[in-house]
């Protein structure tokens, strides 16, 4: 059976008497005895420590048990505990501990400090012994015979005092040798006693667990560590090819920034680095150039500079991670290159992508038209004189033109006007009636001007004419500033 025994002065909160509360038993005035650590038996054998397991949370300060059979646990770290604090402290042991008070100050009835003995080390079940506030002046005991015991503070938010100060200590008459443990690896300890172990110092490490003798080793080169270590951290450029193996510089198109033994980390596609052992980002992966790129990939060992654009592909900005296909109706013939592509030509198409010839560009079919870069055959329309007819191209017949590219009707000639002329881009393909005739046919194919009536007045002959050239002038200008000419333009003069 496992026993925890608490030492408390009594003042205004204690009673003098013994009581048994559950599995723990409280007894007053009683005197702590216990054997010295340096007793026969008393003590863990090399390559061991003792070790006393104290959990603690919450703002207070938390002991070091290990090494040590005896310590103090306080409230506070200066000469005053703080306001709202809420603190926790779980010894584990499996033999008997002992604990006093050499000083209890707290605000009577408001900050407390409470005692559990518990079935196990992470206390959820529990067993209160007793709840303490204000001002202790003689000792008391408290004795759980579970081995686990739980100190709890907790401060609320109005005056503080000096707090309290619990001296405790492990074993009884006899030793138990279950609280020694074994160095850990980077520690060892030649003589028996409970102290800790011995750390490894700096630049040194042991895999050793329970080492009995010093069998820690220097770090291999470009390598450290901190004492009390297992194992040597490569620095910063350098990492481990293997485990327990010899640290490597990172090679060209990696870094590493932080001492460890972590893999270098690649520069990211777009950047690349021809330095080894490199131990920044910013300094050593570098944008490629406009026209080269990484090919996608992070930079590799042999990817020590960033690769030229192969034909039909370009790049135009600084850290490409590819080059980018010319789109169709382009095209690049050569490597490297850091502009857009070339369009192929008016009057020609092409659907491909990553074009890297100009014979890649197809002629559009006869008496057809395409603006430069067009990237497909669709894009081939009717010519000027012109217009599209169940899927094929036809010349405009006589009496009409087409000045525009594209599918739509040919244009008769005004009234006053004719064309004989096939395949007209131009009004000015119209021509007007001679001085002194008139015509008021529309889409007129030959010259079908007519005299005028004898009889009709000087005045009447004159501004018909007049009216027909403006017309015809009227048409001229609309045709040379490209404004669009609609079937109903047209002009009839009828005499009576």
């Amino acid at each position: 059976m496992s026993v925890v025994v608490f030492y408390l002065p009594r003042g205004r909160v204690g009673h003098k008497k013994a009581y048994s509360v559950s599995n723990a038993i409280i007894i007053f005035d009683l005197l702590l005895i216990t054997t010295p650590d340096s007793a026969v038996g008393n003590e863990c054998p090399v390559g061991s420590y003792l070790l006393i397991p104290i959990s603690c949370s919450g703002g207070c300060p938390c002991p070091s048990a290990s090494g040590m059979r005896s310590g103090t646990i306080y409230g506070q770290e200066g000469t005053q505990y703080n306001n709202n604090m809420d603190c926790e402290w779980i010894i584990s042991s499996e033999n008997t501990t002992f604990v006093y008070s050499s000083a209890f100050s707290l605000e009577p009835g408001f900050d407390w400090v409470y005692i559990d003995t518990c079935t196990s080390s992470l206390c959820d079940t529990s067993t209160r012994l007793d709840s303490l506030s204000g001002f202790i002046q003689k000792s008391s005991t408290y004795v759980s015979t579970t081995g686990y015991l739980r100190i709890q503070f907790k401060s609320n938010h109005l005056t503080k005092y000096t707090g309290f100060a619990l001296q405790w200590s492990v074993g009884g008459s006899e030793f138990d040798s279950s609280l020694c443990a074994l160095c850990a690896a980077g520690k060892y300890k030649i003589d028996p006693s409970n102290a800790l172990c011995t750390d490894c110092m700096s630049n040194q490490f042991s895999t050793e667990v329970g080492a009995t003798t010093d069998t820690c080793q220097a770090c291999l080169a470009n390598s450290v560590s901190l004492p009390g270590s297992n194992v040597c951290d490569c620095n910063a450029g350098w990492t481990r090819s293997d485990e327990g193996g010899p640290c490597v510089q990172c090679a060209a198109g990696k870094y590493k920034v932080e001492t460890g033994n972590s893999a270098c980390v690649h520069c990211i596609a777009g950047k690349y680095s021809s330095r080894v052992g490199a131990t920044v980002e910013y300094d050593n992966c570098l944008n490629c150039r406009p026209g080269k790129s990484t090919l996608g990939l992070d930079a590799r060992t042999d990817l020590t500079e960033c690769v030229e654009c192969i034909p039909g592909k370009y790049a135009t900005n600084y850290g490409n991670a590819e080059c980018a296909l010319c789109s169709p109706g382009k095209y690049i013939w050569l490597s490297g290159y850091s502009r857009t592509c070339y369009n192929c030509l008016a009057n020609q198409y092409s659907p491909a992508w990553g074009a890297d010839a100009a014979d890649v560009c197809q002629t559009c079919p006869a008496n057809t038209a395409s603006p430069a870069g067009s990237n497909d055959q669709t894009d081939c329309k009717c010519q000027a004189g012109w217009t599209e007819s169940t899927g094929s191209c036809v010349q405009c017949g006589a009496g009409k033109y087409k000045n525009v590219v594209g599918d739509a009707a040919c244009v008769d000639c005004v009234a006053g006007t004719y064309s004989t002329k096939l395949g007209a881009n131009s009004i000015t393909s119209c021509v007007g009636c001679a001085a002194g005739k008139y015509s008021v046919e529309v889409g007129a194919i030959s010259d079908v001007c007519q005299t005028y009536l004898q009889g009709l007045c000087r005045t009447h002959l004159h501004l018909i004419s007049k009216v027909q050239q403006y017309v015809t002038w009227a048409r001229l200008y609309r045709a040379h500033h490209q404004t669009p000419l609609l079937s109903h333009d047209s002009v009839s003069i009828d005499f009576i």
